[in-house]
């Protein structure tokens, strides 16, 4: 019996009748993690869920199940790309190389490239243009006056500029690639022809920039990936595309969300607001806090398959099986994190969270991420100290795909 069997129990036995629950589950607050995760976490080994398509899966929740999921290569991304495998979309989509969607040695040659075009001096070179600039969107709304909405202002503004300067992308261009790349973002809800069409469009635009930037380079990243060069290997224009997209398409969808969330937990929790403005040099530490805090990707990584029998914790999964490692779950697990559910940007151990992913699938984009968050956070903290919701907490509209969570508008004054 296979994962894309339905009809196993949440509890992990083969051979009962009870139905495995929906996974997603459902949402309750959209910051917190789900309380439907509690009894996941408590158990030793894994759980069996029922997929939107395809049947059931184990889901591994606890911090050091959902490493061995992330590291273990017996357990591979491509190999769930096979049209039987239980999944999130619709329709099992092609990967188009994509370094997320792959593994083994085409992955470790993929991210060794990029990694050296994607340098962590390129990404702290970006600093000082990020604080200007958070200080210029807060100077704006400053003169604009309140109420304002603070996912349309600062949310999104910020992560689209960083992410245009980052690739060397012109920002008013925004109109040729916003729309695809949020058909791309929410592919689970979409077709394979919407996200052909989405992937097709972006790949014609971005395909005139690399153009451009092999006649005239400039100190970006289409640049770096034109020029990148590892013992003789280079990208090939198709993968310096599809780099540059995956790039794109991570680059601020997560952290527009990951930004207005904690602009939002500094309001609810003035406290903290007003400690991080008397000590700014406690940013980093709370904003490694809040991303273990805020459980903004309930669907968790991308789903694997047991390539041959291996065991995970207390749990045999035998070849072929899908597992899902669930990393905003690993977030919550008490035998790392004592009181998970509080919110403590003091606690010593807060930098073990797995909101970037691990090992051979650490988020390579992680420092930029940060440094935008730290900067926003630093402006909010000092520009705009009466920061305050302009309208009841219940009202707030937020998102809804398993995607990534978080506020469609967060309306603020001060």
């Amino acid at each position: 019996m296979t994962a894309g069997t339905t009809g196993t129990p949440a509890g992990g036995s083969r051979s009962g009748t009870e139905q495995a629950p929906d996974f997603p589950f459902a949402d309750e607050n959209g910051i917190q993690l789900g309380t439907e995760y509690d009894p996941l976490l408590a158990r030793d080994g894994l759980a069996r869920v029922t997929m939107p398509h395809g049947g059931d899966a184990w889901i591994a929740t606890r911090m050091a199940d959902v490493k061995k999921v992330l590291s273990d290569p017996r357990l591979s991304r491509t190999a769930a790309a096979r049209p039987d495998s239980p999944r999130y979309t619709p329709e099992v989509l092609p990967s188009g190389g994509v370094l997320v969607g792959l593994d083994g040695p085409e992955h470790a040659r993929i991210r060794r490239l990029l990694g050296k075009a994607l340098s962590v001096g390129l990404m702290e070179g970006m600093r000082p243009w990020i604080r200007e600039t958070v200080d210029e969107i807060l100077t704006d709304l400053l003169d604009q006056g309140p109420p304002v909405d603070l996912v349309r202002e600062l949310g999104e503004k910020l992560p689209r500029l960083a992410i245009c300067k980052l690739l060397g992308m012109p920002y008013s261009d925004r109109h040729r690639f916003d729309e695809s790349v949020d058909v791309v973002v929410s592919m689970a809800t979409r077709s394979r022809d919407e996200v052909g069409r989405a992937w097709s469009t972006l790949s014609a635009y971005i395909g005139e920039l690399v153009e451009a930037k092999r006649r005239e380079p400039a100190e970006d990243l289409i640049s770096a990936l034109l020029e990148v060069r590892h013992d003789g290997d280079s990208f090939s224009d198709r993968e310096v595309i599809t780099n540059t997209i995956a790039v794109l398409v991570a680059g601020y969808e997560s952290t527009a969300s990951e930004l207005t969330t904690m602009a939002y937990l500094l309001m609810v929790h003035p406290g903290l607001k007003d400690s991080l403005r008397e000590d700014p040099s406690r940013i980093p530490a709370s904003v490694e806090e809040m991303l273990r805090y805020a459980a903004l990707s309930p669907a968790g990584a991308m789903t694997c398959r047991a390539t041959e029998d291996v065991t995970i914790g207390e749990t045999e999964v035998r070849e072929g099986d899908a597992v899902v490692p669930c990393l905003v779950a690993a977030n919550y697990d008490q035998t790392v994190f004592d009181q998970p559910r509080e919110l403590d940007p003091d606690r010593g151990n807060k930098g073990k969270h797995l909101a970037f992913g691990f090992g051979a699938h650490y988020c390579m984009g992680a420092r930029l991420a940060r440094i935008e968050l730290q900067e926003a956070l630093t402006g909010l903290v000092h520009r705009m100290p009466g920061l305050r919701l302009a309208v009841s907490e219940k009202l707030l509209p937020r998102r809804t795909e398993m995607g990534m969570r978080g506020f469609l508008r967060l309306p603020v004054t001060w």
